[in-house]
């Protein structure tokens, strides 16, 4: 069920573990009213970084079944994730040499649906069973696989793709070499690879030790993941970055080989450390006011930020009474280790002040929480200062990768 990383998943090198949060349940772990009254169980969450590309990756790795066989995260769940997935739909119709085009990590659905919109022909294939029901009644001609992705699933697709996509789930895998083995299985020679990835940078920007969880097994910048499809015959053309998920590291690239793997840049683990104990005095000193108000206090959303938030400062139902979440899957469930239960959002007229766990979409909240303000309620933003994501440089290729 666990296994240890002693050698780097990327290219071999040796390993320093650089961050360890202790021992901590699993961040989409939610409990149900039986499984609340069982011990915990919890993993050990230590990063480590290769010292010859400088990926950073998780020393401890959970068996994939543990994690994916009851995933409560939908895609679609998140409003602001639809009209992210048209833009990045309509951008690969326009880059892509052809029509037909592959998505990894599909979930339920949200992408396939705008890609096959915009006119491209779509196939999916994802390990979590009702997210792939889900996306199969979302699209009108082509098929979702339920299975995790490697060379051995590769085999399950008949035909080349003109486009294979890989969304926030590159990060997730336990095997990066049988992950792009895969693709280039299945992608023409002059096919376009798509990867998001959550971006390490503004990770350690922000201090964002909340989207360090088992489920994220490896953490990349441009440097990292430039070098990983380099080394593996793909050939960065472009990348950017986006404000989805805290951070997001968008790259395109080829499969027709000749891409440079570039110098390694260290990253500074000991300042974001330091950063996360401003953070909690920070959002400790919210809380503490808010109490001497005599306000109640909640989580606003129950992501996985929610548990990593609750578990690695000691957050218990003593503080945070509740979270409010719009998914129906996690309503009726506990935060693993905290204890928190998560509610319908109604929940939210019963208390005076919340803390924002997905914070990433603070401005789409606090609109659409406008009458909860207006009668002196509070959101309180658990980011440094209350800071949100700061929309860190784009770049080209050519010129951070030559």
């Amino acid at each position: 069920m666990l296994t240890i990383r002693e050698h780097c998943d990327a290219c071999g090198g040796p390993l320093d573990d650089v961050f360890s949060m202790g021992s901590m349940p699993l961040a989409n772990g939610l409990l149900s009213e039986a499984d609340r009254l069982q011990p915990c169980e919890t993993f050990p969450l230590m990063v480590a970084e290769c010292q010859v590309c400088s990926l950073a990756q998780l020393r401890f790795v959970v068996d994939p079944t543990r994690l994916y066989d009851r995933y409560p995260f939908y895609t679609g769940a998140s409003g602001p994730n639809v009209p992210y997935f048209h833009d990045l739909a309509r951008q690969i119709q326009v880059r892509s040499h052809g029509l037909r085009v592959l998505e990894i990590g599909s979930n339920d659905g949200t992408l396939l649906a705008a890609m096959e919109s915009v006119g491209l022909q779509v196939a999916g294939v994802d390990p979590a069973v009702e997210q792939c029901e889900q996306a199969r009644t979302r699209i009108h001609h082509g098929d979702v696989v339920c299975k995790y992705w490697g060379t051995s699933t590769a085999y399950d697709f008949g035909g080349l793709f003109d486009s294979v996509v890989a969304c926030n789930v590159l990060g997730h895998s336990n095997d990066l070499q049988d992950f792009i083995a895969g693709v280039r299985r299945v992608i023409r020679t002059d096919g376009l690879f798509v990867i998001e990835v959550q971006y390490l940078s503004a990770l350690l920007k922000q201090a964002a030790f909340e989207l360090i969880y088992h489920e994220h097994v490896s953490y990349f910048d441009e440097v990292s993941l430039g070098g990983l499809l380099a080394r593996n015959g793909f050939k960065v053309i472009d990348w950017e970055i986006t404000d989805s998920q805290c951070g997001t590291l968008r790259m395109w690239a080829n499969a027709m080989g000749g891409g440079i793997a570039p110098e390694i840049q260290p990253h500074d683990w000991r300042g974001f450390s330091a950063q996360i104990n401003d953070r909690r005095d920070f959002v400790m000193r919210q809380i503490y006011r808010a109490q001497q108000d005599g306000r109640r206090v909640c989580f606003y959303g129950a992501p996985a930020k929610a548990t990593q938030l609750s578990n690695y400062w000691r957050l218990g139902t003593n503080t945070i009474e509740f979270a409010t979440d719009t998914t129906l899957a996690k309503q009726g469930r506990y935060i693993p280790g905290s204890l928190i239960p998560v509610v319908h959002p109604s929940r939210l007229e019963c208390t005076d002040a919340a803390i924002v766990a997905a914070w990433n979409f603070y401005p789409q909240i606090a609109t659409q929480e406008a009458a909860f303000l207006a009668a002196g309620g509070q959101l309180i933003s658990p980011t440094l200062a209350g800071d949100h994501f700061e929309n860190l440089s784009r770049g080209r290729c050519a010129q951070a990768l030559a």
